[in-house]
């Protein structure tokens, strides 16, 4: 697979303080991205693309609902309505570095010639002095 999509909906639980609110969606934004790069880089691909937007509640809703669930779940786990969080989605496209992939596969190949040579003398030491 050259590309694989990443999606995450995350909802945040306004806080009583509206400053509050607002640097936690601030936190939210930069440990959502800082996660979906990490992912992604661990997976040998790098970013192509990365978005982040605030979503509503019937999105959330159709959503969870094309995943086979059912929204009530989600609320149960949650501990609080759809409609009291506030809803951020998160997605990424991550690509298969082609350049990392042609060096490593190099490398790969130079070691097996490497190993191969060294078998190869270890043989034909074995057979003259062995």
């Amino acid at each position: 697979m050259i590309t694989q999509k990443y999606r995450s909906l995350v909802p945040i639980v306004p806080a009583h303080d509206v400053q509050q609110t607002r640097q936690d969606v601030e936190r939210l934004r930069w440990l959502a991205a800082e996660s979906f790069y990490q992912t992604i880089w661990s997976d040998a691909r790098m970013v192509t693309s990365y978005q982040e937007r605030e979503v509503d509640a019937d999105y959330v809703r159709d959503a969870i609902r094309s995943e086979g669930r059912q929204p009530t779940e989600v609320e149960s786990a949650l501990g609080h309505k759809i409609d009291e969080c506030v809803w951020w989605e998160f997605s990424a496209v991550g690509k298969v570095d082609s350049n990392l992939m042609n060096y490593l596969t190099a490398e790969g190949e130079w070691r097996n010639q490497e190993t191969l040579r060294w078998l190869a003398a270890e043989r034909e030491w074995n057979a003259l002095y062995g």
